[in-house]
């Protein structure tokens, strides 16, 4: 990354990540939405997790609706050479406020639950627990209040990411 700030530079106050996230529709149809998370470890034992909207630049038509140009989001992978962003032009994600993941000694997990309100009755709620064995990830997607609350994502499972011992 490009022009950290002197305290992001030194990686003892976090590290910024790049998630890919490839969804495959139905038809057959793959849409590659990357995400750029920073954690962030803080004095109070917590780590905070941050998201990040890529430069403006990045994106098809209006920024806002999150759809990166195809050209962009295919250069935007951990194995590519050419992977250069710049802090200058990267902001805060304006739809999900930082969260902090919480830690359980007793379990040895970090775990989070942060729900966005994203407008028109609709909600998201990612879920994650981290431990030594791998990565737990749900996210739901909902709509309406209260009781009338109607869960719009498909399943009701995590996804889990294990680690896988080198051979």
């Amino acid at each position: 990354m490009k022009n950290l700030p002197a305290e992001l530079a030194s990686g003892r106050r976090g590290v910024f990540l790049l998630e890919e996230s490839d969804y495959e529709h139905p038809e057959g149809r793959v849409e590659v939405k990357p995400l750029l998370l920073f954690v962030e470890p803080r004095d109070d034992g917590k780590l905070w997790l941050h998201s990040y909207r890529f430069a403006r630049s990045a994106y098809a038509g209006d920024d806002q609706a999150g759809k990166l140009t195809p050209e962009v989001a295919a250069g935007l992978r951990n194995a590519s050479p050419e992977l250069r962003l710049d802090f200058t032009e990267i902001c805060p994600s304006p739809t999900f406020p930082a969260a902090p993941y919480d830690y359980d000694a007793e379990t040895e997990r970090f775990s989070i639950s942060a729900t966005v309100d994203l407008g028109n009755g609709m909600s998201f709620t990612l879920s994650e627990t981290l431990s030594a064995a791998g990565l737990d990830v749900m996210e739901m997607l909902s709509k309406g209040e209260g009781s009338k609350r109607v869960k719009l994502t498909p399943y009701s499972t995590p996804i889990q990411y294990r680690r896988i011992a080198a051979s």
